[in-house]
């Protein structure tokens, strides 16, 4: 049989475990925000240097027409693009990821 003093100690040590277990879903979202900030950061970076890197591309080819470049410069330009590509749809990925930890950490909030 638990006495008062007894049980009076087990609510302070649950409420004291429940403090710790919403601190510390605090903190995961804070970093999870953050890190979908810097995702969102990456992914403009992303943006711009796919853009860049297919004009690179057009461009190049537009060379090779007209017999200034080479079919190997023109490949180049198009993997340089396509490696882009492949970055921005990783960040995506990531991104998406994020989100979905986010929506769950708030789910346990």
């Amino acid at each position: 049989k638990q006495t008062a003093k007894s049980k009076n100690s087990d609510i302070k040590a649950a409420k004291f475990k429940k403090k710790e277990v919403l601190d510390k879903l605090r903190f995961e979202w804070e970093k999870a925000k953050i890190r979908l900030a810097e995702l969102r950061d990456q992914a403009e970076i992303n943006r711009r240097a796919l853009e860049n890197s297919e004009e690179l591309a057009r461009l190049t080819y537009e060379s090779y027409k007209a017999g200034r470049a080479t079919f190997l410069k023109v490949e180049d330009a198009n993997l340089k693009a396509l490696n882009w590509k492949m970055e921005a749809a990783e960040t995506e990925i990531k991104i998406l990821s994020q989100t979905a930890l986010m929506e769950n950490l708030a789910a346990e909030k």
